[in-house]
């Protein structure tokens, strides 16, 4: 079945390239109202440049400030985002800090857990900030380092991460009161980034 609504409410964690992206289908495709949370302040220039983008598209998005490592602060974004809409139909997981000089060799402790921690606690702060909301769906965004290690070596923290944040989610989908899915992602470069800077 049809697992996007027309006119519903759906959560974004963070607002990377694809982020916006998808939120920029839900909005023109599915009049959806769509919520970013995600660490920036509200009125740093990069969420005000990335929200402002959003104008031509009848509809911006709100945002919602919060640190996904934090339980207490994403409970009290999702009590927020309750307080306007009461009834959120999806939600996804997109959140990431990424490295590209983060091999076990180079790295320190402090920089792998920044890394690792967004994918790990992240994910499971997430599943249960929604965890007694009745979604139509929750998605977590993943990558194929997940089960190739493609460049594991250089990415440690990452790969580690996600290896974190799938295992979790296969064992969360048993017994989840929603649908819950991962999408493994291959890799994308420069180009995505360059190609969608009107984003």
């Amino acid at each position: 079945r049809d697992l996007v609504r027309s006119r519903g409410l759906g959560d974004v964690y963070k607002r990377q390239t694809v982020g916006r992206i998808i939120s920029r289908h839900l909005i023109r495709n599915y009049e959806a109202s769509v919520i970013w949370i995600g660490r920036h302040p509200e009125d740093s220039s990069t969420i005000q440049q990335r929200l402002s983008s959003f104008r031509d598209c009848g509809d911006v998005p709100w945002y919602l400030q919060a640190d996904v490592t934090d339980m207490d602060s994403v409970k009290l974004a999702v009590k927020k985002l309750k307080e306007r809409h009461p009834k959120v139909n999806g939600a996804l997981f997109l959140a990431i800090v990424f490295s590209p000089d983060n091999s076990a060799l180079e790295t320190s402790e402090e920089e792998f857990l920044a890394v690792l921690d967004v994918k790990s606690k992240g994910s499971l702060n997430f599943y249960r900030a929604f965890e007694s909301e009745p979604l139509d769906f929750l998605c977590f965004f993943s990558s194929s380092q997940a089960f190739s290690f493609s460049g594991a070596s250089k990415f440690s923290a990452y790969a580690s991460g996600i290896c974190a944040s799938d295992s979790l989610i296969l064992s969360l989908q048993k017994d989840a009161p929603f649908p819950l899915g991962i999408i493994n992602w291959g890799f994308w470069g420069s180009s995505v980034a360059v190609s969608y800077t009107h984003l």
